[in-house]
């Protein structure tokens, strides 16, 4: 379905470009999550961490799940998944219809450490100390970027991809605004409200 919408070279190019200035691992996705292209393999932490992951941790979910969060947004989403490993998602609209989305990552934000072990553990408690030490091992392979970095790569991925459909760039742009909107309704009502209450405790009660 996805490439009716999109010419499948053209999305490809686009990819192997943004790959090509980043050195991030980037990948298509049809609109269940599933990878579409089969030639880009998981990466060894992946691997190993996919024999002790839970049902509810399967990729495809966890991908599907961020694309769907990051369309209510109308923006790019950078998010961690369940094995400790960051991803940033742009969801793919032909008007208001999820079609597929990128997904960049995995990446890490700070280099390899033991708090990284710990927290798998305790979420992943049948995970043998062995195997655990190879997770570990297979995480020096996978790109090390900054949380501003990050955040850049997020922008470029919503620049560029976003224009491959006119009226969905339109849709996400209303979506923002609409959030925009409400962020400032509800800091209005909470500045009303913290301005009532000091109004309220500053009334002499004398004067009654």
């Amino acid at each position: 379905y996805l490439y009716t919408v999109v010419e499948q070279k053209k999305l490809q190019e686009m990819c192997t470009a943004f790959h090509c200035c980043t050195h991030l691992p980037i990948r298509i996705l049809d609109e269940q999550g599933h990878l579409l292209e089969p030639e880009c393999p998981d990466c060894n932490y992946c691997k190993r961490f996919k024999k002790y992951a839970h049902p509810e941790d399967a990729c495809d979910t966890v991908h599907l799940e961020a694309c769907r969060y990051a369309t209510s947004l109308g923006e790019t989403y950078i998010f961690s998944c369940p094995a400790n490993l960051n991803h940033i998602v742009f969801p793919l609209m032909n008007r208001d219809t999820l079609f597929g989305s990128i997904l960049v990552g995995p990446f890490l934000l700070d280099t390899p450490d033991a708090i990284m072990l710990s927290d798998l553990s305790r979420r992943y408690p049948e995970i043998p100390t062995g195997p655990l030490l190879e997770l570990y091992e297979e995480a020096q392979d996978i790109p090390v970027i900054t949380p501003h970095t990050a955040g850049q790569v997020s922008k470029l991925l919503y620049y560029l991809f976003s224009n491959l459909m006119s009226e969905s760039r339109q849709l996400l742009i209303e979506k923002q605004e609409r959030l925009s909107q409400q962020s400032k309704i509800n800091e209005s009502i909470q500045m009303y409200k913290t301005q009532l209450l000091d109004t309220t405790s500053s009334y002499p009660m004398e004067k009654e």
